[in-house]
Parts: C-alpha cells; structure tokens; sequence
C-alpha cells in the first residue's frame, strides 16, 4: 500500500508540475520562437528514444513537431515541422 501511495503523489507531483523538465523547456522554447503563450502550447506527444527524441507540440493551434539533435543528457531542439531540416532553426535548452 505505500508504494502504491507513493507512487500516486509522483505522479501527480509530475503533473502537477507540468510534466517531465524537457517538456516545460521544449514548451518555453517554442513559446519564444513562435510568440505564443506557454499557456496556449500543448504537447501531443513524443516517441520516447531519449537519444533521438521527436516530439510533437500544439502551438497556438497549429501542430508543430521538434527533434532532439544533441545525443547526450541535454536536450537542443531543432523545428523539423517543414521537413526542411537545414532550414529549421535550433531551440536549445539553457
């Protein structure tokens, strides 16, 4: 019965907090590079390969996917939403 406790409060400390640490930063970067509110980025989802992450983000109603271009234990996002990846600028995490 603890662990079942314990495991219920961190989850909802996770949600509470609004998720994972690379989502909150994925969704402040995007929020900057496409002048949208945090409050109005949402995200969908993402293919969990923590070293090649792609995810995919609502921004102010329009679905946006990023991809995770630094192999490693930080994460520096690229905007691959126009499939032209030499065109989409990096959004890093600081």
């Amino acid at each position: 019965m603890k662990r079942v406790l314990l495991a219920l409060t961190a989850t909802s400390l996770v949600l509470a907090c609004g998720g994972p640490r690379w989502q909150r930063d994925l969704r402040r970067q995007a929020s900057l590079q496409h002048g949208c509110p945090e409050s109005d980025i949402a995200f969908l989802g993402d293919d969990g390969n923590e070293m090649g992450r792609h995810a995919r983000l609502d921004v102010c109603g329009v679905d946006r996917m990023y991809a995770h271009v630094n192999a490693g234990p930080t994460y520096e996002w690229r905007d691959v939403t126009d499939s032209n990846a030499d065109a989409a600028p990096y959004v890093s995490r600081k």
